[in-house]
């Protein structure tokens, strides 16, 4: 029973990830430079049974591999500030801030 219970468990926490993203990007939606992201997930696969025929494996739930960043390209916006610059294609503008930190990003 309790296997079953945490199977469930893990599905849940991975969703609770998942919308936790889509939310993220939902609220970022108008921001300049702002990168999607999806999460990831992977079975957790614990458990080998041996049957009259072959052996098979039992999943025992899910977990968030990662979450990935999409770097796909935007649309550009047209301003009438000449400073204003776009990537097209891949890249990052590099900026350094006067302690010398990088920074990379791809709002222009």
């Amino acid at each position: 029973m309790i296997p079953s219970l945490y199977t469930g468990v893990s599905g849940i926490q991975a969703n609770g990830i998942a919308m936790g993203v889509i939310g993220n990007n939902i609220a970022n939606v108008t921001t300049p430079g702002y990168k999607a992201s999806r999460a990831l997930f992977e079975d957790i696969i614990s458990r080998s049974l041996t049957g009259t025929s072959k052996i098979s494996q039992v999943g025992r739930g899910v977990l968030t591999q990662s979450i990935q960043m999409l770097f796909s390209q935007s649309s550009f916006e047209t301003t009438n500030n000449p400073t204003d610059l776009a990537i097209d294609g891949n890249g990052f503008f590099v900026l350094i801030d006067q302690n010398g930190k990088y920074y990379y990003t791809r709002a222009g």
